[in-house]
This record gives C-alpha cells, sequence and structure tokens, in this order.
C-alpha cells in the first residue's frame, strides 16, 4: 500500500482519485492563463464608518467592514475600472498575506495594492478548484523566505500542481464545497442551540420561566448564607506540582499546565491553597470580560490554586453547578462584583467578607437542581455538535491531504 502511494506521488497524481479520471496533474504557473488586478485607489476622504457600499481592507476581508463608499463612486469605477467577477478569489498582499475569499458577487469595493484577485478565465482551472489550491498554501513564506508582502510577480510566479481536465477540477470543488456546508450547517446548529441555552438560562434565573411543580418566589440572599471562606495551604505535601489549578473566565478552573503550558520546576508548591471539588472559588485578576474578577465553581478536580483565588465552601442552600450557571452571565457577574471589589492596574482589592457582601435571588435548593440538570444536557448537546463540528473539520483536512498533488 505504501510503494503504491509513493508511486502516486511520483507520478504526480492524488492518493484519493474520483474514479473515471486519470493521467498526470501538472505544474502550471499561476500567471499562465490568469491575470493579477486590483481595483482603483480609494483616498481615506472617500470613505466613511456608514453608507452604501463596502469597503474592504486588509483586516475587513472576509468578516465585518469598517469602511464604505458611496454608490455613485461604486458605479463610477465598477464601469471605469478592474472588478472581480463572482467565484474568483480575492488575496491580501500585505499584513496578514494570504488570506484568501471567494468573491461572492456582492456589491463591495476592495483596497488596492494590498487586496487583489486572480483573473482567471477558466481555462485551465475552475475558479472553485482554484479557490481550493490556493487556501491550502503557506503566503507566509515564498521561496523558504519569511514574507510580509505578496508582489504581483510572486504570484505570477508562483507553481500549482492543477488537474489535467476541467471536468476533474469541477467534482471535486463540488464534492469538497457539499463538505463545506455539511460543517457550516453544524456550526450554524451550535450557534443555534448556544442561544437557545442563554435564552432559556436567562429566563430560568429571571423568575420568568419555571419547571411544573415550582411556585412562590426566588428568595433574596446574602452571598455570605451561600458561601463560607476558607484557606486550607499546602504545607502537608498533599499535592503536587502537577496538581496546580487555574481560573479561566472562559473555561472555568483547568489544569494550569494543560492551558497554559507552563512548567514549575522553580514553583513553591507547598504555599500554594487547596481546593476541593464543588468548591467556589474567586479570582481576583482582570481581563477584557473580567473586570471586576471572575467567579466560577471547581467542576474540574482536587488540586492546588494561587494565592491571588479566593476559595469558598458552598452550603446546603446553593448548588456549585447553579452558581455556575448564575454567575456564567457576564452582564450578572459584573454587576454583582463593581459593588463589592476596588480594581486597580492589574489586580483587584477584594476582602473575602464584603466579597460575600452582596445579595443574590435564587430558587429553592430543589428548583435549582432542576435548572442546572436541564442546563447541563443542553451543554451535552452543544458538546456533541461541538465534537461533530469538529469530526468534519479533520475529515475534510485529510480530504485535502489526499485529493491534491
Amino acid at each position: 500500500m505504501e510503494a503504491e502511494v509513493m508511486e502516486k506521488v511520483k507520478q504526480q497524481v492524488p492518493s484519493l482519485r474520483f474514479s473515471g479520471f486519470t493521467g498526470d496533474w501538472r505544474k502550471r504557473a499561476l500567471g499562465d492563463g490568469c491575470e493579477i488586478l486590483m481595483c482603483k485607489r480609494i483616498f481615506a476622504d472617500q470613505t466613511a464608518e456608514s453608507g452604501d457600499v463596502p469597503f474592504y481592507k486588509i483586516g475587513t476581508l472576509g468578516g465585518k467592514p469598517d469602511s464604505y463608499i458611496s454608490r455613485e463612486l461604486f458605479e463610477e469605477y465598477r464601469e471605469r475600472y478592474n472588478y472581480p467577477k463572482a467565484g474568483e478569489t480575492l488575496i491580501t498582499c500585505a499584513g496578514t498575506v494570504g488570506k484568501c475569499v471567494q468573491f461572492d458577487g456582492q456589491d463591495s469595493y476592495y483596497q488596492d495594492s494590498n487586496i487583489v484577485w486572480i483573473d482567471n478565465p477558466e481555462d485551465h482551472a475552475v475558479n472553485d478548484f482554484l479557490f481550493l489550491l490556493l487556501t491550502r498554501i503557506d503566503w507566509s513564506k515564498l521561496n523558504s523566505t519569511t514574507i510580509t508582502r505578496i508582489y504581483g510577480n510572486d504570484l505570477r510566479a508562483f507553481e500549482l500542481v492543477v488537474a489535467p481536465t476541467l471536468p476533474e477540477q469541477q467534482k471535486i470543488a463540488a464534492f469538497l464545497g457539499a463538505v463545506d456546508r455539511k460543517i457550516q450547517q453544524l456550526k450554524r446548529k451550535q450557534v443555534l442551540l448556544e442561544r437557545y441555552k442563554q435564552a432559556v438560562m436567562q429566563q430560568l434565573l429571571d423568575q420568568k420561566l419555571r419547571f411544573p411543580g415550582f411556585t412562590g418566589d426566588y428568595k433574596e440572599y446574602r452571598l455570605a448564607q451561600l458561601l463560607e471562606r476558607y484557606s486550607e495551604n499546602n504545607k502537608d505535601g498533599e499535592f503536587g506540582i502537577n496538581d496546580i489549578l487555574s481560573l479561566s473566565s472562559r473555561f472555568g478552573i483547568v489544569d494550569r499546565k494543560e492551558l497554559l503550558q507552563d512548567t514549575y520546576d522553580n514553583v513553591n508548591h507547598l504555599n500554594y491553597v487547596k481546593t476541593r471539588m464543588n468548591d467556589f472559588v474567586y479570582a481576583k485578576s482582570i481581563s477584557t470580560t473580567a473586570p471586576f474578577g471572575s467567579f466560577k465553581a471547581n467542576l474540574c478536580r482536587d488540586g492546588l490554586l494561587s494565592t491571588l483565588y479566593f476559595t469558598f465552601k458552598v452550603k446546603e442552600l446553593a448548588d456549585p453547578r447553579f452558581l455556575e450557571y448564575y454567575f456564567s452571565d457576564t452582564t450578572r457577574a459584573n454587576n454583582y462584583l463593581r459593588k463589592v471589589v476596588l480594581v486597580g492596574d492589574r489586580y483587584i482589592t477584594a476582602d473575602s467578607d464584603y466579597l460575600l457582601s452582596g445579595t443574590v435571588r435564587i430558587p429553592s435548593l430543589p428548583e435549582q437542581k432542576k435548572i442546572t440538570s436541564f442546563l447541563m444536557a443542553l451543554d451535552a448537546k452543544v458538546a456533541g455538535v461541538a465534537q461533530a463540528v469538529a469530526a468534519a473539520q479533520q475529515w475534510k483536512k485529510g480530504l485535502l491531504q489526499q485529493m491534491f498533488v
């Protein structure tokens, strides 16, 4: 089998090929039959933050535009100067070099020089297939030299290995297009599930949605009625260096070494504090989404935390996972924490007693558990779809490696 694959490589044919197609793939310079074109220059005083036609630059190509030009200017320039055709590939030539986007035919304009497109008459390569070829290239390096700009001559001279017939190219592009659509469907499903979960969670936490059998208003508690501060150092050496955990505002309590790829050869872990499963933890560090610090439940494992963290035992009135969901909403968490902490340049000044002095409105413990069980089931569904997305992307990666030379 290995010898067969090596022979195919020698013959310039892919290891995975649709039946009915034969013959070697051929090297062809991109400039052989194609031209490199760009839009007419647009000056800063011709753009606005809002307007009729989006004007894309290096940083916004393939994303959301932040500049616009007038309809009149667009119509004039599209008529008088070069303009891409639907399906042709746009490429960034500076900054993040080699970002490829297929032009969808929608009215839009592109920054000259920094964004070019392959003007392809499709005599030797169909646009969809050419786009696939171009997206497989590591454009950050040309001729083994790290570059910060791609020039037109570089593009024209660049050699691609191309399927010998247009029908084979079309077959490959159509198949991989179907794979891409499946991946996008899965991603869309994941987004919709996440939005649904967030919407339902907000209604449950705000007492706007109740499960059958639960009545009465949620009760207001000081957080001190739900949490109890404790600090247990590791002087007895119960935990080792590999047991150091960390709090991520995005992922919660996680293994620090896996998250940050840290090593701890010179760390005195005996000075760290212990944390147990289902503890509640407050981190005094600042991030963009957590400007007042972060509350998270320890749903990872027993281990150690830096002394920058406060650890709390959860009392019998509350469920740790419910509190995790309660404070997972950044608006809710920030509204609570901004009243009970003082913010510095990098870290927060917080007193554990004052930290617990604020109030929260929550349901009874049985209703908390019901809500938690429901939200965990939704999380499992989201995770399942996310795994399906990852598997499909990995499958596509394997296909790309086998279906091209």
